[in-house]
């Protein structure tokens, strides 16, 4: 069953788990689907910014990968599983609370390549990042342009103005 919110080109939904979430985007769009920081979050609000994420982590990624969650109770923590899970991804949740290099071991032994991060979290993935090997691509959908903390690594940024828009999707 195809629905409105599976017609974009770069996503290639499959009956499972993402589907079920398009599904309930469907049948109830304007109901509430997140109270966090009180805000309340509608299921088509919630699904157009997961799809942005989504279609953002496939043109960033080759194929389906690890997908680190650097987010804590937060708007972008819930929008950032549902991308990658509809971006086909597996998600890797990842705690700031957690010292720097018990987070390394973690993103390293996953192979993670992309990594989204929410406000709360930046000073802990900013620790993080610069112990890297390896450069990966940083999502932060709370931000409109790369921050300054930012500049001097040789990770790749994704910021507001580079998120894919899920504007292709009718509400």
């Amino acid at each position: 069953m195809q629905t409105k919110y599976t017609e974009h080109p770069l996503i290639p939904f499959r009956e499972g788990f993402a589907q079920s979430l398009l599904n309930s985007t469907e049948q109830f769009s304007n109901n509430p689907a997140l109270w966090v920081d009180d805000e309340t979050y509608s299921y088509s609000a919630l699904a157009m910014r997961a799809l942005g994420i989504a279609a953002t982590l496939q043109t960033v990624i080759s194929k389906p990968e690890n997908c680190g969650i650097f987010a804590y109770r937060s708007a972008t923590a819930y929008q950032g599983i549902w991308g990658a899970l509809l971006a086909g991804c597996c998600y890797l949740p990842l705690n700031p609370g957690f010292p720097t290099d018990k987070n390394h071991s973690i993103l390293k032994a996953a192979d993670c390549s992309v990594m989204i991060v929410d406000r709360r979290s930046e000073e802990a993935a900013r620790k993080l990042l610069v112990t890297l090997d390896k450069k990966i691509s940083v999502v932060l959908p709370e931000h409109i342009r790369r921050p300054s903390w930012c500049w001097n690594t040789p990770h790749e940024y994704i910021c507001q103005e580079h998120i894919a828009k899920a504007t292709a999707w009718q509400m």
